[in-house]
Order: structure tokens, then C-alpha cells, then sequence
């Protein structure tokens, strides 16, 4: 079990429900790394809720196909109508009122698609093969933070999360721009990994791979901007209270 002086032992909750993590009273990484993200603390404090835009949707059951974890919050909407129909609507008000996410069968299609072209493309092929102890949707929580990293290798001691992008020649701005160094350093700092990766796929046709190591010196400068974010997250929530409730895992 990993241990560390200020954020005390880091503990591996496996592949526990999302639903189940939301109810840890702690900051999440991606909650902290959003936070970092804002250009002000103005900003953070009227941060709306991630909005249900077709790319976030996409994403997301592109993700849950891969790691079988959620694909039934997903549901199609069974309308022959278009998505701007008033029966459209009301269909997926139904959904949503359900607790699922509603989605037209295109969207399904194409992140089916993506999810196949992701698992047979070589490299995702080699290190998530079946003779690894490899954990999908691994949760963790210490003192001080809980989250959920896409794909925990036992074995080899890597961490990989798992990004869409339409322009993946461009990840590198995103990743610093979207604080996914910060994310991914937590991650692996969480479960004591000696390696980090990005699998990066692209949304358009051919959903192309690209796995992403993280650099030794990234990680390191990465974990200090989390560490820092971290402690002025809590000292904003104090008198926020209500931004404190954790929506982003």
C-alpha cells in the first residue's frame, strides 16, 4: 500500500460503482484538476455542470464500452424522428428522468466503432491482454482525495487513461490544457505505478490509437501543480461549501 506524508495511504477501492465512490466525502482528481483548469477562482465558483454535448457523450460510452463498466446508463432513444423532434424530447426527458443518458443510435454506432477499432488496435492489444492483472474503472481514495482511473495493469505497474480527441496531433496542448497531466500523474502516484499512459483515439474515421507515455520530468511537475491546486481547492470550499459536492469522477 502506497503511503505519502501529506496525503497519508492511498487506497485501492477495485472497481467499485461509480454511484458507491460518489459518496466518499473527498475531493475527486478530476474535480481538483477541473478547478486548476479555471483562470480564476471567479471562474470556478460559477463553473456551470458539465454540459451533455454529443462529444462528452460520445466519450463517455466510447469509455464504458471499452472498460464494460456503465453501458447501461446509456440508453437509445426509440423514436423515428429526429433528435430536434418534440417526440424526440419528451422521449429523452423520460430517459434522463430514469437516471440514464439518453442517445440516438448514431452515437451508439459510432462509439461502438471507435470502442472496436480501440481493442484490436496492437498496442491496446498487447498491454491489456488477458495474462496481465488488469483492473477497469480502478477507484482509490487517502486523506485527502478519492478518484478513478480508467485502466489500473497490476502486473506491470501502469496506469493508462483512455482520452478521444478529433484532432489527436493537438493532444498535448489538450493535456495541458484540460489538466490531464495533473490527472494522470495522481492516478499513478495512487497505485504507486511506474508508468503512465494516455491512449489517445481519434473520433473520426479510421479511430486511429495513440498511446502517449508521460515524461519522468512531467509527472513530476504535474503532481506539484496538483498537490498546490489541491490545497487552494480546499481553501476556497471552505466558505463554498456547495462547490465542494463532487459531480466529476
Amino acid at each position: 500500500m502506497n503511503v505519502n506524508l501529506r496525503h497519508g495511504k492511498f487506497i485501492s477501492l477495485g472497481s467499485l460503482p461509480y454511484e458507491e465512490v460518489s459518496k466518499i466525502e473527498l475531493p475527486s482528481v478530476t474535480r481538483v484538476t477541473k478547478f486548476a483548469t479555471c483562470a480564476s477562482e471567479y471562474e470556478y465558483l460559477n463553473m456551470p455542470s458539465i454540459e451533455d454535448s454529443t462529444a462528452i457523450i460520445l466519450g463517455g460510452l466510447f469509455d464504458a464500452i471499452v472498460t464494460q463498466k456503465g453501458v447501461s446508463d446509456y440508453v437509445v432513444v426509440d423514436v423515428d424522428t429526429g433528435p430536434t423532434s418534440k417526440a424526440y424530447k419528451k422521449a429523452a426527458d423520460e430517459i434522463k428522468a430514469s437516471g440514464k443518458k439518453p442517445i440516438t443510435q448514431d452515437v451508439m454506432d459510432k462509439a461502438q466503432k471507435m470502442a472496436d477499432s480501440f481493442m484490436s488496435h496492437p498496442f491496446v492489444t498487447s498491454a491489456l491482454c488477458p495474462i496481465n492483472d488488469i483492473v477497469y474503472q480502478n477507484a482509490f481514495k487517502c486523506d485527502t482525495h478519492k478518484g478513478i482511473a480508467d485502466v489500473y495493469d497490476k502486473t506491470n505497474g501502469i496506469v493508462y487513461e483512455i482520452k478521444t480527441s478529433s484532432n489527436p496531433q493537438k493532444f498535448k496542448w489538450a493535456a495541458e490544457d484540460l489538466g490531464y497531466k495533473m490527472q494522470l500523474a495522481a492516478y499513478m502516484r495512487a497505485f504507486d505505478a511506474i508508468d503512465g499512459y494516455w491512449l489517445v483515439i481519434d473520433s473520426n474515421p479510421p479511430h486511429e490509437v495513440y498511446p502517449i507515455k508521460i515524461k519522468e520530468e512531467t509527472y513530476y511537475l504535474a503532481l506539484k501543480q496538483f498537490d498546490d491546486s489541491l490545497v487552494r481547492f480546499g481553501k476556497i470550499n471552505k466558505n463554498n461549501p456547495q462547490r465542494a459536492s463532487v459531480a466529476y469522477l
